[in-house]
């Protein structure tokens, strides 16, 4: 991919609507990787722009909650946050009670390409059926 904008260049912002679907279509074409060209600095380009933000991103792929903007008080129970804490510590970007229609979902672990929905129903574990403890 290219940015086409270059420092000595005047180049028109791409915030509309048809610049933003044709940025995300071209960038989640890639399958494994996405390598992304570019002449220009973050600096160099307005943070309205679909570049900055699309360099942005390249420059820092990871989908970890960079800001824990207490995830935790979104939680309803201590067990969920438990399990907010392990998946958090795996370096996961994780969103509490996300709603989809009339339902909340209790946890969305977001990885690079896919989302996991997790439901945490009761508060103790009781781990697999027919389990012995040593």
């Amino acid at each position: 991919m290219s940015m086409v904008t270059a420092p000595n260049r005047r180049v028109m912002f791409l915030t509309k609507t048809s610049d933003k679907q044709r940025c995300t279509v071209a960038a989640s074409r890639a399958k494994n990787q996405m390598k992304l060209y570019h002449s220009v600095d973050l600096e160099e380009l307005n943070s309205m722009d679909l570049r900055y933000s699309l360099l942005s991103y390249c420059q820092n792929p990871t989908r970890v909650n960079t800001e824990v903007q207490n995830l935790e008080e979104l939680c309803d129970s201590p067990f969920e946050v438990d399990v907010l804490r392990m998946i958090l510590a795996k370096g996961y970007k994780v969103t509490p009670q996300v709603k989809v229609g009339q339902y909340r979902i209790d946890l969305v672990i977001e990885g690079l390409r896919d989302r996991l929905a997790v439901e945490c129903d009761g508060e103790k574990w009781h781990g697999p059926k027919n389990s012995k403890k040593t």
